[in-house]
């Protein structure tokens, strides 16, 4: 390639954009190394070979890194053409190379959305395994997002190629995958918050507010404080990507920058997912005591005596259902009672 001199004909705004949007990438792509190394450290050390899911999601987290790592090699080589051509030192089999370049580029990040989808309604699969409706609905926002991903995917490879649309057209073709995306994690986020509070709400009806301290209901807490704070954030990035599409013509570096951090940021969404369940511990305690009461109203044969209420202590026991019982009152109080 031939170098780039300072002269006249270099665009220098041009070149600024190419700096910024570099560093931007590579500071995303060196947290999702560093994510996606941690996260299958973490699941290797717990056997992959024992437990099936362990081994599909390391997959699933793999093949995500490897579409990552191909955008952005790509994204590198798009650059260096890009880099030449603000100087206007591209030849004609150069410029083909980098319109088909274009078109990779624009493939794989698009794939790696559809893999994140994938993880995303995975999970909600499992949460929802009772419910034949809610996974009908996971079912046809994943297949929606597939094949509206699908269809952007040639959508975008013939604009490349064949660069006829106007400007109004490509900003409504933008949003044939970004705004199913976007339905499909606001769906998923929903049902899963659908899913979760009620539980949440029976274990503080049941246990109380004392309980909220103890190492249990901490779980519970921290479980739905991600389910809820990821996916909402994760909504967030594909409204993001929605706005980048529909300002893509007046504001390109904003667009260029957001497929950037959308593609970085599918890719480590789902391995902070698994860093942090490694952060909890995997067994709940054998025994964990409460100070949670209930009010018994005991009626007795004396009219003259009036009803009092005695409280009964609770244990909770049993690691897997945390069921309650009610201890025996003593013999020696009903007496001092009479």
């Amino acid at each position: 390639m031939p170098l780039l001199v300072a002269s006249d004909d270099v665009d220098v705004g041009r070149l600024k954009y190419l700096v910024t949007y570099t560093a931007v990438m590579f500071v995303l792509y060196g947290l999702n190394i560093s994510s996606y190394f941690t996260a299958s450290a973490i699941l290797t050390s717990r056997g992959i070979w024992t437990f099936r899911p362990r081994l599909y999601l390391l997959a699933a987290i793999t093949l995500m890194f490897i579409t990552t790592s191909t955008y952005v090699v790509l994204d590198v080589i798009v650059t260096l053409y890009q880099t030449q051509e603000a100087s206007n030192s591209l030849s004609k089999a150069e410029n083909t190379i980098l319109t088909r370049l274009y078109v990779a580029e624009n493939i794989v990040l698009r794939w790696n959305f559809i893999i994140s989808d994938a993880i995303v309604v995975w999970r909600a699969w499992i949460l929802w395994n009772t419910s034949r409706l809610a996974r009908q609905i996971l079912m046809v926002c994943l297949c929606l997002t597939c094949g509206a991903i699908i269809a952007d995917i040639g959508v975008v490879a013939w604009r490349i190629m064949v660069p006829t649309l106007d400007n109004k057209s490509s900003v409504l073709l933008s949003m044939l995958w970004t705004m199913p995306t976007l339905l499909c994690n606001l769906s998923v986020t929903t049902l899963m918050a659908v899913k979760a509070w009620p539980s949440w709400t029976q274990h503080r009806w049941l246990y109380g507010d004392t309980l909220m301290t103890r190492g249990s209901t901490r779980r519970i807490s921290k479980a739905l404080q991600v389910l809820f704070s990821t996916g909402f954030l994760y909504c967030c990035v594909c409204a993001l990507l929605v706005t980048a599409g529909l300002v893509q013509d007046q504001a390109q570096t904003f667009a260029a920058v957001m497929g950037t951090v959308g593609v970085c940021i599918a890719g480590i969404y789902p391995t902070l997912i698994v860093i942090w369940a490694a952060l909890e511990p995997e067994h709940e305690p054998d025994f964990v005591p409460s100070s949670a009461r209930q009010h018994v109203d005991l009626q007795f044969s004396n009219p003259h005596r009036q009803a009092i209420d005695t409280e009964c202590v609770v244990e909770l026991h049993s690691r897997d259902s945390h069921a309650y019982r009610a201890s025996t009152i003593q013999d020696e109080f009903a007496k001092d009672c009479r």
